[in-house]
């Protein structure tokens, strides 16, 4: 059978929520708006979307009355496959797959912390496999424009890249050790060619036991989250400084 016009236009706007929340880059989190940093904390195990609905949040105290009507008011999806719902300082995505929350206002990384134990204290029998803890962060440089520093500066790695005038870089930094791995993407911003951007991930996969017990995801979470935040501003600032070097011994180009 057909569908209605109606059906067609809610299948649009559930696929529109869909590609708004998945970011291809880092698909951890969801693309942060223009100019604007981002943090998030990523949950990855066996969630039921359906749960995570504003009224649920505000039930157990992790929202207040005004966020929750707040949420309320935007579009919102609460399906089995995905839920989404933003309050205006904290969006949370719920995925068959994977949690997160997320906050552009750096006063607020607390409360992802907070919250995220608050959720999985209530849903302490879904099964949880890794956390992430993720930032997108940028900051303004002396160069005019970042992207040839960059690609000057790989080209002259040895690696026998080919030399093109057009070419853009993103370069890609991995390090692990025994308890997470971090992950960092360097890049820039065609909206602002004197800045550079990071993605930066540190992802925990939870240790394995041989028996089934419970373990406080919170605590893991808040024991690390801030430290990894704080150890992104610290890569993001090397790099600059870098960048900065550069620039000014060619002359700010």
């Amino acid at each position: 059978m057909a569908k209605k016009s109606s059906e067609k236009a809610r299948d649009r706007r559930l696929l529109g929520a869909v590609d708004s929340v998945l970011a291809p880059s880092l698909p951890a989190i969801p693309p942060a708006p223009l100019l604007k940093e981002a943090w998030s904390i990523v949950v990855a195990g066996n969630i039921d979307p359906r749960q995570h609905h504003p009224l649920w949040y505000q039930q157990i105290g992790c929202l207040s009355e005004e966020e929750c009507k707040a949420a309320m008011a935007k579009p919102l999806a609460i399906t089995p496959p995905f839920a989404t719902f933003d309050t205006g300082t904290l969006l949370v995505v719920a995925q068959e797959d994977r949690w997160h929350i997320q906050t552009s206002d750096p006063n607020s990384r607390a409360r992802l912390i907070e919250i995220t134990d608050t959720v999985f204290k209530k849903l302490w029998e879904a099964p949880v496999i890794a956390f992430g803890i993720n930032c997108r962060l940028f900051s303004k440089t002396r160069a005019m424009n970042v992207t040839p520093i960059l690609t000057k500066k790989l080209l002259g790695a040895g690696l026998g890249l080919p030399l093109d005038a057009s070419a853009d870089t993103k370069i890609v930094w991995s390090a692990p050790t025994t308890d997470y791995t971090s992950t960092a993407s360097i890049g820039t911003m065609p909206i602002a060619q004197d800045h550079v951007l990071i993605t930066y991930d540190r992802h925990h996969p939870i240790p394995r036991s041989p028996e089934l017990k419970y373990f406080d995801l919170g605590e893991f979470v808040a024991k690390f989250a801030m430290r990894a935040w704080d150890d992104a501003r610290a890569f993001l600032s090397g790099v600059v400084d870098e960048i900065n070097r550069s620039a000014e011994l060619n002359h700010g180009v």
